[in-house]
């Protein structure tokens, strides 16, 4: 069925989106922030980390 092999791609780049997302509001909150930097490295190292586990799977 048509459906049933689409799934897996469209899961996949719903991940990718949402992850973008996140990443690209978190670097424009850093930017915005004058005070510290360490949780905004944080949540990216999470999402980057993250990222290479789902790839692996």
């Amino acid at each position: 069925m048509p459906l049933e092999q689409e799934l897996p791609n469209l899961l996949v780049t719903g991940f990718i989106a949402i992850v973008l997302i996140i990443a690209i509001s978190t670097i424009v909150l850093w930017v915005k922030s004058k005070g510290n930097n360490t949780p905004y490295l944080l949540i990216l190292l999470h999402l980057l980390l993250l990222s290479a586990h789902s790839t692996s799977l």
